[in-house]
């Protein structure tokens, strides 16, 4: 797909290479948050999946000068905690809806970003 879209998934930086690892390789520390909150109250699972997987966006906002990086993972947070706080149970079809919408204005904001680059 990245290729399609005239990327280069390999492309490499000295600089940019070693930070995108360490970012990508932080996600390895929400798992145990996921697994204690899958023993506590596993109907808030999704919740806590799509709360900590989306805030894993927002140095990537820092690190490509996007702000359509920072809208998703402000979005997908603000968005389901004000609901969880309005909803107070758990919202098991709900969570995959609020967090695709998120995901799917922030794409269209990257793309709307890309094409500016382009240009």
């Amino acid at each position: 797909m990245t290729r399609a879209a005239g990327g280069d998934l390999f492309t490499k930086s000295a600089g940019l290479t070693p930070l995108g690892l360490m970012l990508a390789a932080l996600q390895i520390f929400f798992w145990p948050i996921i697994v204690l909150v899958y023993a506590l109250s596993p109907e808030w699972t999704p919740w806590a999946m799509a709360i900590l997987f989306g805030s894993h966006f927002l140095p990537y906002g820092w690190l490509h000068r996007s702000r359509a990086y920072v809208f998703l993972s402000v979005s997908v947070a603000i968005s389901l905690s004000a609901l969880a706080v309005v909803i107070r149970t758990p919202m098991p079809s709900t969570v995959p809806l609020v967090t695709a919408a998120c995901y799917a204005a922030a794409i269209a904001w990257m793309w709307v970003e890309n094409r500016s680059l382009d240009s």
